[in-house]
This record gives structure tokens, sequence and C-alpha cells, in this order.
């Protein structure tokens, strides 16, 4: 397609075009980089981590976490990676639209954990930086940018509310 036969874009004025190319999302049909294996193994890796230090801090260390809502939300992840190996094969790519839902997932799923385990408080809140690690090596701005909004939105909603951290009063 030529210049004369290119689609008028609002913003074609105001930023160059392949930067404003950048804010656009990939059309749903075509498939991107990201397979959803990769996706799916990832979490599997974050939800064995999460049960390790969950069983760890409230069996081994006795500090009196929510365990059953905590199982709860590592659980549902379990789930949707059963449901996604079933229904997908292996080399299923996604489209950028579908690894950014699949992001945000993983992303609200830490952000649920990290509510029930003292917020911000907890040495793992630094996990938020994974999603968007994966989004801007993998993605396009735009999703990226959604991604990063999502993860500040998150974080600074837990850091304002969210359950006690069971530490010790002198601790």
């Amino acid at each position: 397609m030529n210049e004369m036969n290119a689609p008028a874009r609002p913003w074609s004025g105001l930023w160059p075009a392949r930067l404003a190319d950048e804010f656009t999302f990939a059309a749903p049909t075509a498939r991107g980089r990201v397979r959803l294996r990769t996706l799916s193994n990832l979490r599997w890796l974050a939800i064995g981590g999460q049960s390790a230090t969950l069983f760890v801090v409230y069996f081994g260390l006795g500090y009196q976490l929510p365990l059953w809502r905590c199982v709860g939300v590592i659980a549902a992840s379990v789930v949707l990676n059963l449901m996604l190996a079933v229904r997908f094969p292996a080399s299923h790519r996604l489209t950028n639209r579908e690894a950014t839902v699949h992001l945000a997932y993983d992303g609200l799923h830490l952000s649920g954990l990290l509510y029930l385990t003292g917020g911000l408080i907890n040495p793992f809140a630094l996990m938020f930086l994974g999603p968007v690690v994966i989004a801007a090596s993998t993605l396009n701005l735009g999703n990226t940018l959604i991604l990063g909004l999502l993860s500040f939105a998150a974080v600074s909603l837990i850091s304002i509310v969210h359950e006690p951290l069971p530490w010790a009063a002198h601790e």
C-alpha cells in the first residue's frame, strides 16, 4: 500500500507514523510471537513457587496467614492452566491482545495473593515487575503500557488496602 492509498490516522500529524503504529492493537486474527505454552509454563513456575513459599511460611515458620484463601487464589491459576492445556495445542500462538489478557490475569493473581499476605510490605511485592517485563520484551508498546498502568493501579490499591502481614509486634 503506498502513501496515497494509506488509511487516514487521526494521530498521523502528531506523531511519526512508525511510533503511532506501536499504539495500535494487532488484528484479532494475527498471531504474535508469544506461545501459550510459554506463558503457561511460567504460570506453573509461579504456582510452584507461591505454593512452596506459602506452605513454608505457614507450616515451617508458623505465621498465621489466611491459608485457605491463599490456596484458593493459587488454585484458580491451576484450574486456568489445566483448562488452557485441554483447549489449545502446545504450539498455539497468542495475539497481542490475548497475551495482554493472560499477563493481566497474572498481575491480578499476584495482587490477590499480596492483598492477603501484607500488601507491599510483603517481600515478594517486587514480582509485580514480571508480567510487565515479559510484555515489554514480547508485545507492542501499547499493550505494554496497558499492563504497566494496570500494575501501577494494583500496586497503588494494595499499598492502601491489604490484610496485615502477621509479624510479631517487636519485628
